[in-house]
């Protein structure tokens, strides 16, 4: 469930920011996600931090008990 939320999330703030807005740009050297037009970069951010943040908070706060 929080991957699906991560990447639903991911992509819609940045297709809103990127085509609508147009608050940022990318740079050719990002590689973009075909027909979607926005960044691979971004989105894995969004899917795999979550996750590993979440994780790393648990086995902290698990070993102070």
């Amino acid at each position: 469930m929080m991957l699906t939320a991560g990447l639903m999330l991911a992509v819609s703030v940045e297709w809103v920011a990127v085509n609508i807005l147009e608050r940022w740009a990318y740079t050719e050297m990002m590689p973009i996600v075909p027909g979607v037009g926005i960044g691979i970069v971004p989105i894995a951010q969004m899917v795999i931090l979550p996750p590993v943040i979440f994780r790393t908070a648990a086995l902290l706060l698990s070993s102070k008990r």
